[in-house]
């Protein structure tokens, strides 16, 4: 989705897991170094075992970092940009699925800015 993303735009992460940054932390570090250079602002919303990838992301520009409750955390995690909501679980079997509909990206939006507000940095 970085193809999707312009200058300016921000995009909403939840609930990310340990385990995903585990398997994925050098793709996801190459992958924010360029959703920089585009000027992507990123806010993430970490689980809390995940704290430590979360430190670095605080550290990277156009990036902004909270934790969310420990009751709210899920084996998957939820991106929200556009008029796109994609939900990613790679526990196990990996699964992947994405919406295309500007409704539901406001919906998912909405249950986001909730959360944001609710989670602490």
């Amino acid at each position: 989705f970085l193809k999707e993303l312009k200058k300016g735009d921000c995009f909403n992460l939840m609930g990310v897991p340990r385990e995903a940054n585990e398997k994925f932390e050098t793709y996801f570090l190459n992958w924010n170094l360029r959703r920089i250079e585009k000027g992507a602002k990123m806010r993430i919303i970490y689980n809390r075992e995940s704290k430590e990838f979360g430190k670095i992301r605080a550290r990277m520009k156009l990036t902004e970092v909270r934790y969310i409750k420990p009751e709210l955390e899920t084996p998957s995690w939820i991106v929200i940009f556009n008029e796109y909501v994609v939900t990613i679980n790679v526990h196990g079997e990996p699964v992947c699925f994405l919406i295309k509909n500007k409704e539901s990206a406001e919906s998912y939006k909405k249950y986001f800015e909730y959360i944001w507000k609710e989670s602490r940095k």
